[in-house]
């Protein structure tokens, strides 16, 4: 078919357009997290794209830092239902729910191997914040570190080799190390120098499904929480957001490493999960809440 004149040019300009720039693309899958929306933290899904938000758990307690399985099947939690924090586990379909951890300490911050057989979390049950590991269903538990600081929020990375946390064990500042799974081999990844007054706290590390880099959050270069990346090995950081009067901490990676996942603070905006690009673009708002991991 034929155009005459302008119609013809504006046609063809038209199909150029959308041959060299598709559409945006969406994250996939869907998000699962915590929200404060009837008195206390329940668990809920989302869309990674957005969309309306399911509600998955419902009792008086509290259910938060929910962690999915590498199989999209399965979701790891931390729950006061039983009078203390425990560390719970349920099918996403509602079919089933367990409970992992027994005991009158605090269990928190889980994450699982990347066979889903095995969960990392820590504990006080020693009478500071150690990691430990134990099988998904609550047997085989293991203490993985002993240090004089507080050893929190473990990664297990994608080869199933090594596990990245945050701990104050060397100058009472929280940064980044890893070990091998069974906790030698220590190496801090993050030597960033704060002060007494401003100290410098690098947390909440998640790895890139290749490996390849870590993300996490950091207070350097002021009291806000930012975005950064590095290599596995502590090398080539990359800032990825700096969003004025803004926290935005607890990154994850997306299935296919394109997107962040993460909470974002703020007194004017509360407290709500967000996406963005990992190089800090295409941010977009989920809903509010917290504490979010993705969904294959």
């Amino acid at each position: 078919m034929r155009f005459p004149g302008l119609l013809g040019l504006a046609f063809s300009l038209l199909v150029v357009f959308a041959v060299a720039s598709p559409a945006a693309a969406q994250p996939a899958g869907s998000v699962v997290f915590s929200a404060s929306r009837d008195g206390d933290h329940e668990l809920y899904r989302v869309a990674a794209a957005g969309g309306s938000v399911t509600r998955l758990t419902q009792n008086r307690s509290s259910d938060a830092a929910p962690a999915v399985s590498p199989n999209g099947r399965l979701v790891a939690f931390v729950s006061d239902r039983d009078g203390d924090e425990e560390i719970f586990v349920m099918r996403l379909d509602r079919t089933a729910l367990w409970q992992v951890t027994r005991n009158r300490a605090a269990d928190h911050s889980p994450g699982w191997s990347p066979n889903g057989r095995h969960l990392v979390f820590a504990s006080d049950r020693s009478g500071d914040f150690e990691l430990y590991a134990a099988g998904r269903y609550g047997g085989d538990v293991r203490r993985l570190t002993r240090s004089p600081g507080f050893d929190v929020q473990p990664a297990w990375s994608p080869d199933g080799r090594r596990i990245a946390f945050s701990s104050t064990r060397v100058d009472g500042q929280f940064d980044v190390y890893s070990m091998r799974r069974d906790g030698s081999d220590v190496r801090r990844l993050t030597f960033e120098a704060g002060t007494e007054e401003e100290p410098v706290a690098d947390m909440a590390p998640a790895w890139s499904p290749d490996g390849a880099r870590i993300a996490f959050s950091s207070t350097r270069g002021g009291v806000i929480d930012d975005l950064w990346t590095m290599r596995a090995d502590g090398s080539e950081l990359v800032r990825v957001t700096a969003t004025a009067f803004v926290d935005e901490w607890t990154p994850h990676f997306s299935p296919d490493g394109e997107w962040l996942l993460f909470t974002a603070s703020s007194l004017a905006g509360g407290v709500r999960i967000a996406v963005a690009r990992v190089d800090g673009s295409e941010r977009r708002r989920l809903a509010g809440g917290l504490f979010a991991s993705w969904a294959p």
